[in-house]
């Protein structure tokens, strides 16, 4: 049980030992090995948890006590937390080791500050992942918004010092209301722990607590998750930050709202068998729409890269809601499967973004046209991951935007049908926006200025970091439906709820 705690922890012990050695001599080199080396132990031990969890355990949750008391401070794991702290730590291990390269490339200072952020920000991300109570949850939720706001005001210019004040504020509303949807449960129920409240909540009829609850934890969550219109953080701060941290950002940290709101909302007012109430529904339809409508349009006119990939990744977002909206297993393992091939793909493309900004100097694509063409590897790695994202197959996104899409279609109502049909079009427009990057910039024969002195690649730690995202979107693109299956076996696990509650409070946890 104990490597439950090792999972979250050893990023902080990564973090102390950066500080120590960064007090003794800032080598940028040194620092970045030793975070990488923390974080690529900690994706190990995810890994093995996960395999402890489904062949072990036989799906069976795992439960650690923080604290001596029935409803104290907990961690469980079971397969679909296993599952996303496999991503989050993936993530933040190649953006470690890409780091090494990059900011030697942009002449960054700070790097300590730097790593331990990232090395705080993976422990919260965890931290989420595991949190078997509200009050866990709650403070790993907190730790992970001031560790991200840390890394987005990095550079310490106009832009981020601006994009992370608007970020914490709307991130603190957020943590409000999480803290105020856990006092109100405390309130009706007498207990913060997970299962507890979830056997107690979901024997009570809807009523306007229950009501205000699931408010409180959709804006709550919605915020860290940047859905429509809790999204507009998201365009100032993820291109505010370092370009391996905007990947982390998009890849990892907004997957943990969605994650936090399907492992609290779903708990406590969704049924295995039947789904979500039809009003509640309804509401999550409405909002996966939105939150797919509006920033496809929006990305259509952008010539900045990161902010058109900020776009990209609400959108994204919104077709997650929009499986986890239909509330069946077949709709949460779609869902969750386009969190895994987004996550691995879109931090891909925006740290390959990242390669032809450390010698081009721009983020415009119009001063990028021919990019591809000077730098041949890191340009068949962006057009891997661009294509990957348009949803266009045989590559991995085409196949969980498929099943999405499908499982709306296939939810018996009206709202359900009317958003399957939304994200057949959205789909559509993202690879129009997608292509024109590939076609009109980024290969073009015609070179832009700034693109004329490029004589060569990114340095070899970034190409590496690259090449193992490109590793996990292959699998995934040559064995799509071995990997849904895994996934509809850890959501069939997930829905069985009656089972979770018997497992963890029989754990005394």
């Amino acid at each position: 049980m104990m490597l439950l705690s090792y999972v979250v922890f050893l990023p902080l012990v990564g973090a102390a030992t950066v500080t120590i050695v960064g007090k003794i001599k800032e080598d940028e080199k040194l620092i970045g090995a030793i975070s990488s080396a923390f974080l690529f132990s900690t994706l190990g031990l995810a890994i093995y948890n996960l395999y402890r969890i489904i062949l072990i355990q036989g799906g069976k949750p795992m439960t650690l006590l923080l604290m001596g008391t029935p409803n104290a401070a907990c961690f469980v794991a079971d397969g679909l937390s296993g599952l996303m702290s496999i991503i989050f730590s993936l993530i933040s291990s190649v953006a470690s080791l890409y780091s090494i390269g990059y900011l030697r490339e942009v002449n960054a200072t700070r790097i300590t500050q730097y790593y331990v952020a990232l090395q705080v920000l993976t422990t919260a991300l965890n931290g989420i992942a595991y949190a078997g109570d509200l009050f866990t949850l709650f403070i790993f939720t907190e730790l992970c918004l001031l560790s991200a706001v840390t890394l987005v005001v990095f550079y310490r210019y106009k832009e981020s010092v601006e994009a992370s004040i608007k970020y914490l504020i709307m991130g603190s509303v957020g943590a409000a209301c999480i803290l105020m949807a856990v006092a109100l449960i405390y309130g009706v129920t007498g207990t913060f722990n997970i299962a507890m409240a979830t056997s107690i909540l979901r024997s009570m009829p809807q009523n306007p607590t229950t009501i205000l609850i699931f408010g409180l934890l959709l804006v709550g969550f919605g915020v860290e998750a940047a859905i429509v219109p809790l999204h507009s953080w998201l365009i100032d701060a993820h291109p505010a930050a370092p370009f391996p941290i905007h990947g982390f950002l998009s890849g990892s940290v907004i997957k943990s709202g969605v994650y936090a709101f399907l492992r609290t909302g779903y708990f406590f007012f969704a049924s295995g068998s039947t789904g979500w109430p039809s009003d509640i529904q309804t509401l999550l339809f409405i909002i996966a729409i939105a939150t797919v409508t509006l920033p496809n349009l929006i990305a259509l006119r952008q010539t900045d890269v990161k902010r058109l990939l900020a776009y990209s990744s609400i959108y994204n977002i919104g077709v997650i809601m929009a499986g986890i909206a239909v509330g069946t297993p077949f709709g949460l393992a779609a869902a969750i499967f386009h969190i895994i091939n987004h996550a691995v793909v879109k931090a891909g493309a925006m740290m390959t973004a990242g390669d032809f900004y450390v010698r081009a100097h721009t983020r415009n694509l119009l001063e990028l046209k021919g990019i591809a063409r000077k730098m041949p590897v890191s340009g068949s790695l962006f057009s891997l991951n661009s294509l990957s994202l348009s949803g266009l197959p045989p590559l991995n996104v085409f196949y969980s935007k498929f099943l999405v899409i499908l499982a709306c279609l296939l939810s018996g109502t009206m709202f359900g049908l009317f958003t399957g049909i939304t994200l057949l079009v959205n789909a559509v427009i993202s690879i129009g926006y997608y292509v024109a990057i590939l076609v009109r910039y980024t290969w073009m024969h015609e070179e832009a200025e700034k693109v004329k002195h490029v004589n060569k690649e990114a340095p070899m730690t970034m190409i590496i970091g690259l090449a193992i995202l490109a590793a996990v979107l292959i699998a995934l693109s040559i064995a799509p439906f071995f990997f849904f299956d895994f996934i509809s076996k850890i959501v069939d696990s997930f829905v069985n709820i009656d089972a979770y509650i018997k497992a963890v409070l029989g754990k005394n946890c």
